[in-house]
């Protein structure tokens, strides 16, 4: 009888592992495939944000574009 016991013990602990690997693998697909969307996304906003010339660092077109006269006819920039 006691074989018998140690066989069912090691039936029970055979399907509790099956049954977690089967689980990982199940969350694997799309957990995979959500940080595949994630990152595109990322990736997406990123090269968009780069890509749009925001003007930091560009010159404007005309001289003294930037500059504002101010009443007394001074010029400052802005």
């Amino acid at each position: 009888m006691e074989s018998l016991t140690r066989l069912r013990d090691a039936r029970r602990t055979v399907a509790r592992t099956q049954r977690r690997i089967w689980l990982a693998q199940a969350l694997a697909g799309p957990a995979l495939v959500l940080f595949g969307v994630v990152t595109l996304g990322a990736v997406t906003l990123w090269w968009r944000r780069r890509s749009l010339g925001n003007g930091r660092h560009e010159l404007p077109d005309t001289q003294g574009a930037h500059r504002v006269d101010d009443a007394v006819g001074e010029a400052q920039v802005s």
